[in-house]
């Protein structure tokens, strides 16, 4: 495979995405890439991670301002349909990790991650990581 231009082996490469938004609901929302503005549909341009490789979606870590058992899930190519979904109590103002074991990707799919909570989980970050084949 070549990646810019230079041929490499095959392996794994893990790499970290990093979102933030300011969610004030229940409601599923889709985590932004680009802009703090979480939307409602997983096929809006700001909630689309393109990835260049094949792989897997290992863990998200998520940051919430407020306490609520929250749900990650993740979603492929502009559907809303779950592919996995893992739900934590979490406490506001402490990290809690999400782990995900059959997420795959390929190449030049589309990710997008959705957030819910029984209680609005307000200024919400998350770091996403994805394991890459190259």
């Amino acid at each position: 495979m070549k990646v810019n231009g230079i041929t490499v082996g095959a392996s794994t490469y893990r790499c970290a995405y990093v979102m933030a938004a300011s969610l004030n609901q229940t409601a599923r929302r889709y985590m932004p890439f680009n802009t703090l503005t979480e939307g409602s549909s997983p096929s809006a341009y700001t909630n689309i991670l393109p990835v260049p490789s094949s792989g897997q979606v290992l863990a998200v870590s998520l940051w919430a301002q407020s306490t609520a058992d929250i749900t990650v899930s993740t979603h492929k190519n502009g559907s809303s349909t779950i592919i996995e979904s893992s739900t934590i109590s979490c406490t506001g103002g402490v990290p809690s990790t999400f782990l995900f074991t059959s997420t795959t990707f390929s190449q030049n799919d589309e990710l997008h991650f959705g957030v819910a909570g029984t209680a609005n989980p307000n200024g919400t970050i998350i770091n996403v990581i994805l394991e890459y084949d190259i």
